[in-house]
């Protein structure tokens, strides 16, 4: 498919101050309240992005 032609409605999604820091679970606590919100709706193509301690990255997009 590429990326050609993709809306971007950019958004970030960190809530250190309402649930503190959750390591594992900031992602799928990040994906949960913009579904909530409304800012993410099925068929949308989402990046999920996390760092931790020392030089470690992870990524991924998916289609919600």
């Amino acid at each position: 498919m590429g990326l050609r032609g993709l809306a971007c409605r950019c958004s970030a999604s960190s809530r250190p101050s309402r649930y503190g820091n959750q390591i594992a679970a900031s992602i799928p606590t990040a994906l949960h309240t913009a579904v909530e919100e409304g800012r993410i709706q099925r068929g949308d193509l989402v990046l999920l992005l996390g760092t931790s301690a020392g030089v470690s990255i992870g990524g991924m997009v998916v289609r919600y």
